[in-house]
């Protein structure tokens, strides 16, 4: 996968930028409240990250049946707090309330290039997963670009999918499972099954990422 996918990549004329390793820890209470609702909150080497859902007129973009996934990425911990506390209606001293459901060590592959006059960047991930003393490991792409606000998110989501049927990556209107949800399927199932529960992961999604 990882040599073919960067074949393709060059060949649509994108540029390796750089090469990075970082380790990621989820968090969440023992409830769990936060990824619930699909919000995820992590730290990254060290530093707080909160992936926060965007929606367009009002509906959820964030389909588990999609490719496609769209976050606004807060970083500023005070930020981070007054979100959760805000539009979770945790407490205000949640960080003290956390517990680590999952880590994530990544060898991450950066490449860049323009498309319909907008950059994107197309990170290639090794991963090893782990949760306790259980580990795995895991390949998967993301390809992201910024969008100007919710109104430019439908043309996002088009170019993204034209750009994947170009790389040759089949949809098959399914989402790629991604690294955190293989970890807590592999190693944090019950955790996983409560998400599924809830309707974070679908039918169709669990389908996929048992084939894996």
């Amino acid at each position: 996968f990882s040599f073919e996918v960067e074949q393709q990549l060059q060949r649509l004329g994108a540029t390796f930028r750089k090469e990075k390793v970082f380790e990621d820890v989820y968090y969440d209470t023992a409830n769990p409240e936060i990824m619930i609702n699909d919000y995820w909150l992590r730290k990254r080497d060290g530093e707080w990250e909160l992936k926060v859902p965007m929606d367009i007129n009002g509906q959820g973009i964030n389909n588990k049946a999609r490719v496609v996934t769209a976050y606004h990425e807060i970083t500023d911990v005070k930020k981070i707090i007054k979100t959760l506390v805000d539009k979770l209606s945790l407490p205000e001293d949640i960080l003290h309330h956390l517990q680590p459901v999952a880590s994530i060590s990544t060898k991450r592959r950066t490449y860049q290039f323009d498309f319909a006059s907008r950059l994107f960047s197309f990170d290639l991930d090794q991963a090893s997963l782990m949760f306790g003393n259980r580990k795995s490991t895991y390949t998967v792409g993301e390809l992201e670009t910024f969008s100007a606000g919710e109104n430019d998110m439908k043309t996002c989501q088009k170019l993204i999918d034209s750009i994947l049927n170009r790389l040759g990556i089949s949809q098959k209107s399914n989402q790629v499972p991604g690294k955190l949800s293989l970890a807590l399927y592999r190693h944090n199932r019950i955790l996983f099954d409560i998400l599924t529960d809830s309707g974070i992961y679908s039918q169709s999604f669990i389908e996929q990422i048992e084939k894996l």
